[in-house]
């Protein structure tokens, strides 16, 4: 999206060293296209279908794999699932790699190009993470797992610098319910993607386009504690009570901030559908457009808040209803949402769909719009892109935007942006 730090064009590398990344990943690519066959991407093992959410039938998008489990099983026992319904990742998620029995490490290179206004602006390294999971096995069983996520950026208020910081960092138990309630409970401790919306089914944050958080909320991850799983084998819950300050932020003014949704999947010959609606309460960042801010902002990959200097918090509360479309070659996600900034209304809408051409290749639409607080802003955005797979590793995407800009009682601005994207995941 347009914002303010778009347009500074000082990139956090050097030009050549970005584009050298970006050679690199095509080298990558063609070594590891000639060591395997063209036919499918390798697709991830199998694992053992919820309850709630059988495994897709054969007519399913076969470039999907099913619901992947919380961690890999230790050697011949059943994978535990994750704690609400997944729906399956854009392509196959590349096997981590295992260090010992219990402990697995993955990462990505995000690296980019940007032009505004078909005029060339960037081409920068947008992050780079690994991430270390650690199992906690009890009687041969997998029962949680501790997180920890390091991601590096560029910093966002300037652009020649980059910044390490703090994704993911938590500890995931599984409660000890008996088996025969058709019931799970899951609890989570430390700092993690808040569960509203789109956001309690989906990580997007290294994907280019967004769903509505940033405009809409002002966070995406919080660290705080979490309770989520299945009740009855029928309805997927997510209950968060988080500080309000975001990602890699201690400071609050003693206000905290509470989460809940209900989610629902349906399995058919038509597909299968999952449905969630959302609360959300606390007081959180001023995103309004104004004159000094006049370009809605996408949040960093790592989720962490930018606050405004001498900008308050504001009382948000939302309620938003999501879905996710899954059949054949085609998926779909969109949510909206309704609520308050303090007393005055605000209401938005985010949609995206995505067809699949091949195993390897797919076309994708998405829609964005958001209205503050004040009488005549907005923000809206269309854009339409196109990816390529070459393997299960290496995504190629290309995303443009046309956006729509309009702060409180100003003309609004109008900005074309063409992005770029080699995401490696290894």
């Amino acid at each position: 999206m347009s914002n303010a730090y778009r347009l500074i064009v000082r990139p956090a590398i050097t030009t050549s060293a970005a584009i050298g990344m970006i050679a690199l990943s095509w080298s990558i690519c063609a070594v590891s296209s000639k060591a395997q066959s063209p036919a499918q991407p390798p697709v991830a093992p199998p694992a053992q279908p919820p309850a709630a959410l059988p495994a897709q039938p054969p007519a399913a998008l076969p470039a999907q794999p099913p619901l992947a489990p919380l961690s890999p099983p230790v050697t011949g026992a059943i994978p535990e699932q994750t704690p609400t319904d997944q729906a399956p990742t854009e392509y196959p998620i590349p096997q981590p790699l295992a260090l010992g029995s219990n402990l697995t490490v993955r990462g990505a290179l995000d690296t980019r190009m940007q032009s505004q206004n078909d005029n060339f602006k960037d081409v920068f390294i947008n992050e780079t993470e690994v991430e270390a999971d650690q199992r906690i096995v009890t009687d041969g069983k997998t029962n949680g797992k501790i997180v920890l996520q390091i991601i590096g950026q560029r910093d966002p208020d300037d652009h020649g610098n980059a910044q390490v910081q703090v994704g993911d960092a938590y500890l995931l138990y599984k409660l000890p319910i008996e088996t025969d309630t058709k019931s799970t409970a899951y609890i989570t401790v430390g700092q993690f993607q808040i569960p509203f919306g789109l956001l309690a089914v989906y990580d997007p944050h290294l994907l280019i386009q967004q769903p509505l958080y940033a405009e809409a909320i002002g966070i995406r991850n919080d660290w705080g504690a979490k309770v989520s799983g299945r009740f009855d084998g029928l309805i997927n819950y997510d209950l968060s009570y988080t500080s309000g300050a975001g990602a890699n932020h201690s400071e609050t003014d003693g206000s905290r901030l509470v989460t809940f949704r209900l989610g629902r999947t349906f399995n058919s010959k038509l597909g299968a559908f999952n449905v969630g609606g959302s609360i959300l309460q606390g007081r959180l960042p001023n995103t309004d457009l104004t004159k000094d801010n006049p370009f809605a902002e996408d949040l960093p990959p790592a989720g962490n808040v930018q606050f405004q200097e001498g900008v308050p918090l504001v009382d948000k509360t939302r309620i938003a209803v999501d879905g996710t479309y899954i059949y054949r070659s085609i998926q779909a996600r969109a949510e909206a949402m309704i609520g308050a900034d303090d007393s005055s209304r605000v209401t938005g809408y985010y949609g995206e769909g995505e067809y699949h051409l091949s195993s390897r290749t797919g076309a994708i639409l998405s829609s964005t719009y958001w209205k503050y607080p004040g009488e005549d802003s907005y923000f809206e955005d269309y854009s339409f892109g196109y990816s390529y797979t070459p393997q299960s590793n290496l995504i190629f995407r290309a995303l443009y935007s046309l956006q729509h800009d309009v702060p409180v009682g100003l003309g609004g601005t109008r900005t074309n942006v063409l992005t770029l994207q080699a995401l490696l995941r290894f």
